[in-house]
Order: C-alpha cells, then structure tokens, then sequence
C-alpha cells in the first residue's frame, strides 16, 4: 500500500517531466532548424556579396588591362615612327657621303 500510495503520487510529476522534457527537445529542434535556415541565408548573401565583389574587382582590372594594352600599343607605335624616321635619316646620311666620296 506505502509503494502503490507513492506510486499514485509520483506518476503525475514524473508524466509532466516526460512532457516537459519532449517539449524541450521539440523545441530545441525547432531552434536547430532556425539556426541551420539562417547560417544557410546568411552563407548565400555572403556568396552573393563576394561574388559581386569578386566582379566588380575582375572589371576593373579588366578596365586598368585595357589601359595598359592601349598605352602600350600607343608607345609601340611611337618606337616605330621614330625607327622609320632614324633609318630615312641613315639613308639620306649615306646618301650624303656617296656624293662626297663620288665628287672628290
């Protein structure tokens, strides 16, 4: 009777527990899912945001490239006129001393 009396007076706190605690653990899966939802949205913002840093960064260098190319095709073409120009200077020297070896 002692055991059966204890037994009666028991159950109801240890059957809250058993609520209390399946109560806990859904709720703790629900925080769970919530987190792994928001470290996902967050980890594709992330991605975004670096992959439009990442373009912006190649568009420039892209741009800063072009400059460099068009500067240097502008200098290349420079070197060429200049070399044009010394080698018709070198003729027209040797031109020059022809006649003078030629007169004298």
């Amino acid at each position: 009777p002692l055991l059966d009396a204890l037994e009666k007076r028991l159950s109801e706190p240890i059957q809250r527990l058993g609520q209390d605690a399946e109560a806990d653990r859904k709720a703790a899966n629900e925080t769970k899912e919530k987190t792994n939802e928001n470290i996902t949205k967050t980890g594709e913002r992330l991605s975004l945001k670096l992959n439009n840093v990442v373009n912006v960064k190649m568009k420039d260098m892209s741009d800063k490239l072009d400059t460099l190319d068009k500067e240097a095709r502008i200098q290349l073409d420079t070197l060429k006129e200049e070399l044009v120009a010394y080698e018709e200077g070198n003729e027209a020297d040797h031109a020059d001393i022809r006649t003078q070896i030629v007169s004298e």
